[in-house]
């Protein structure tokens, strides 16, 4: 049987909800609960876009809100000089314990990453890839309207390189907590998520492929031609196959609880 991360997402999530749905009675019975945390994770994940980070540890906060043992809350994580981690998390969690609490919890949301601004790059076709462009019949008047038409976009392009989206389809998350106070715990978490992430690169490299097709379309550039031009300028459309993937967070957390 051939292993995929679709089968093993989907599993985890099988997992995690048969465990919390198999496991004694032993919530919380508050009906309104209010939290607020500072905490520092260790983050990693499949995927380039976890590499991207100065670093894996991030510091930051999280806040929410379990009504009836439904909970949402949401984290905000500084990875680096302008970098974040941002994650929003819907679904239901089982705690087991008082003064020292064990929970399990499975979630669902969206992530998203930011990274800093870089500089707008024009495009300008050096002679050897100009020559290789004529050579696939493409005029010089072509390749210079191809020119303008993507340094009209090019700023759009560039604001999206330094954002990532993503969602969390199964987010399983395990926390061991010890009261310090009535309202005040400290703790250690674990989290693994099944995702889906568009980073910035991917969506401007689709976002210039769609500028190459209007070009093609507009002076009527053949296949092979158009083809020519998106290697030239790094167009590729996204392909939904390579988005999924794992990611993982351990950290620490002090947590204030009304």
């Amino acid at each position: 049987m051939t292993f995929t991360t679709q089968r093993a997402g989907r599993a985890l999530a099988a997992a995690a909800a048969a465990a919390i749905l198999a496991g004694p009675g032993v919530a919380r019975a508050d009906f309104l609960t209010f939290w607020a945390a500072g905490k520092t994770d260790w983050v990693g994940g499949s995927g380039d876009v976890f590499t991207t980070f100065d670093s894996s540890l991030g510091y930051g906060a999280a806040l929410g809100i379990e009504v009836v043992g439904i909970d949402l809350w949401g984290e905000a994580l500084a990875m680096g000089s302008d970098q974040a981690l941002f994650t929003v998390n819907l679904g239901f969690d089982l705690s087991f314990g008082d003064d020292t609490r064990f929970t399990i919890g499975l979630f669902t949301g969206p992530m998203f990453f930011l990274f800093p601004e870089q500089p707008t790059q024009t495009l300008q076709f050096d002679a050897d890839t100009r020559s290789a462009l004529q050579a696939a019949g493409i005029s010089a008047g072509d390749i210079d309207r191809i020119e303008s038409k993507y340094n009209e976009v090019a700023d759009e392009e560039e604001e999206l390189s330094r954002l990532a989206a993503g969602w969390n389809l199964g987010r399983l998350q395990t926390t061991l907590e010890y009261k310090l106070a009535p309202v005040l715990y400290i703790g250690v978490e674990g989290m693994v998520g099944y995702h889906y992430i568009l980073t910035g690169e991917e969506a401007a490299a689709d976002a210039k492929s769609g500028v190459v097709d209007q070009v093609a379309r507009d002076q009527g550039l053949d296949r092979d031609q158009a083809v020519a031009v998106k290697s030239a300028v790094g167009a590729e459309e996204v392909d939904a196959e390579n988005l999924d993937g794992f990611n993982y967070q351990a950290g620490i957390f002090l947590r204030l609880e009304l």
